[in-house]
């Protein structure tokens, strides 16, 4: 069987034994997995209320080829600041290691952290679901509140609910690219303030479920990722898009460098 990395985003999508082997489990049919013209999102299949469990994953090693980018085409503008969309894309494609980086910085959680399909789901400053995490690396999607049918399920990349519609667009382009027009931005209103807020399941409670649930399907087997492994080998992914971007912000620097001490010996 293919191991996580070489899975391609078609077979995880389509197919439930190349998602075992990616550790993504949809737990129930209410959320597929659906593509328009800006790529791929997770959708609720039917209503669905709030506390429903969605997807359980477990924190990957590897990086999946199947993530974002997948091609140079896919590069983001901007990284951490840094504007990658002035580098040529044959770049990227030469140094393939360039783009797994890239899918590490892009859709890690709680930096560094890898996990599968549950990186489709998209963002909003007004989500709709959240994820519950747990120490030997396995997590869960959870509704926060209703969401009907055919609507997007959406999570939220910034841990700053409380500000301002431009810093959060702001803060969102500097980190991964690309400028947010959720309602909550288009309305220019603080993130996360129209959210009812139900009555969030204990942890230890939903994990009892999930493992019960698991143990169901035959899935309970699942081995515990130790936290600094999972960091080690994500580091190790990471450094060569931290080698190009220190190069980037470093060259500007020096020329300047450069041109004072010129200056300065004129």
């Amino acid at each position: 069987s293919k191991r996580a990395a070489q899975l391609s985003f078609a077979e995880v999508v389509r197919n439930s034994d190349a998602r075992k082997q990616a550790h993504c489990y949809f737990l129930r049919p209410e959320a597929e997995v659906s593509e328009d013209r800006l790529g791929f999102g997770l959708v609720a299949a039917s209503e669905l209320k709030a506390n429903t469990l969605v997807l359980v994953e477990r924190r990957l090693l590897e990086v999946p080829e199947f993530l974002t980018p997948r091609s140079s085409s896919e590069v983001p503008f901007c990284n951490m600041g840094v504007p990658l969309g002035i580098l040529p894309g044959a770049l990227f494609e030469m140094f393939p290691s360039l783009l797994a980086a890239l899918r590490v910085s892009q859709n890690s959680y709680a930096p560094l952290l890898m996990y599968g399909l549950g990186s489709v789901v998209n963002h909003s400053c007004r989500p709709n679901t959240r994820w519950v995490n747990w120490p030997d690396g396995l997590r869960a999607l959870l509704t926060r509140e209703e969401v009907a049918a055919g609507e997007e399920l959406t999570i939220s990349y910034s841990g700053s609910p409380g500000q301002p519609a431009w810093q959060r667009q702001l803060d969102l382009f500097w980190r991964y690219g690309f400028w947010c027009r959720c309602s909550a931005c288009s309305a220019q209103s603080v993130a996360g303030s129209h959210l009812r807020r139900p009555g969030f399941l204990d942890s230890d409670a939903l994990r009892k479920q999930v493992d019960s649930e698991l143990q169901a399907s035959g899935l309970q087997a699942l081995e515990a990722v130790p936290l600094e492994e999972s960091y080690k080998a994500q580091l190790k992914n990471l450094l060569p898009l931290v080698y190009l971007q220190t190069f980037m912000v470093a060259l500007p620097i020096l020329g300047l460098l450069t041109l004072a001490a010129a200056a300065f010996a004129t």
